[in-house]
């Protein structure tokens, strides 16, 4: 787990190993140094911090704690050790968990608000899903606006003066299978996902949010073999990067599958990323600035 700050300041690692776990600090000179400061016992790998670089959260033996990422001060504790997924809001207000759901129970799906303890929203949802589901609340970079994957629909979610969080505006499209926010820009955009069926190709699809009348995507990509995707949005969400793979690749070349790369922006033009030999994307990320990626 690394912490995102300005070029200058030090940058922090989260090291977790049969030896323990500790935090270290990367200076531009001079040997890293370990925060001993910060004292934690995460169960597995189940800790995350905060984008900001303020907030680290663990799952240990007894329960959820959330410190301070620098002096290791506790902010908060919530007993509830079977958290198995954590994921912050881009600014660090609110932590996103995932437990087991349990027969008769409440929501096993809570956003919490990190000053208070408090649960803003919470929801049943039985599993966690694949990585790329996760996190299953994704935010814009000002916590403006939040939104959800339910069956056929997406649901946003905007604060109001009374922080109470509810549905304000929801996009349908038959199947989707997943989505993505854009974390930025001039306007807020979202990604679409519909995966292949009984010949039907699979489809990208771009949408500003919240014009989200019939037909009124800005931009759609057809792929004929895409069972599984990647959608990457750049830092100032101007574009969208679409990683597609098949688990077979029919043409006998690679024991991985097919797997193609596109880019889409939000002015819906459309284009495939000719690389420098065939073979098989195992990743792609864009460079901070989104002016480039690799």
């Amino acid at each position: 787990h690394t912490e995102l700050r300005s070029p200058m300041a030090p940058v922090s690692l989260l090291l977790h190993g049969k030896a323990g776990t500790k935090m270290v600090e990367c200076a531009r000179a001079g040997p890293p140094r370990t925060n001993a400061g910060v004292a934690c016992a995460p169960v597995d790998t189940r800790a995350e911090m905060s984008a900001n670089g303020l907030w680290l959260a663990v799952v240990e033996a007894q329960g959820m704690r959330v410190l301070d990422a620098h002096t290791g001060a506790q902010k908060l504790f919530i007993p509830r050790p079977g958290v198995q997924a954590l994921s912050f809001s881009p600014q660090g207000t609110y932590l996103l968990t995932w437990e087991k759901l349990q027969e008769g129970g409440e929501g096993n799906l809570r956003l919490w608000r990190v000053s208070t303890g408090e649960t803003v929203l919470q929801f049943k949802q039985k599993v966690l899903g694949e990585k790329a589901a996760w996190p299953a609340v994704q935010w814009s970079r000002d916590e403006r606006i939040a939104c959800r994957l339910v069956t056929n629909e997406v649901h946003f979610f905007e604060a109001t003066a009374e922080n109470d969080w509810p549905i304000s505006h929801k996009l349908r499209v038959e199947r989707i299978g997943q989505c993505a926010l854009a974390p930025g820009g001039e306007a807020l955009h979202i990604a679409t996902f519909v995966p292949e069926v009984k010949g039907a190709p699979a489809t990208v699809r771009l949408w500003k949010f919240p014009d989200f009348g019939e037909g009124r995507f800005l931009a759609s990509k057809a792929f004929y073999k895409a069972s599984e995707v990647q959608l990457r949005w750049s830092p100032n969400g101007s574009g969208l990067l679409v990683q597609t793979h098949t688990e077979v690749d029919k043409s006998g070349k690679s024991y991985y599958g097919e797997s193609g790369l596109h880019h889409i922006n939000t002015s819906a033009a459309v284009s495939q990323v000719k690389l420098p030999k065939e073979g098989p994307v195992h990743d792609v990320q864009w460079a901070p600035a989104g002016d480039e990626f690799c």
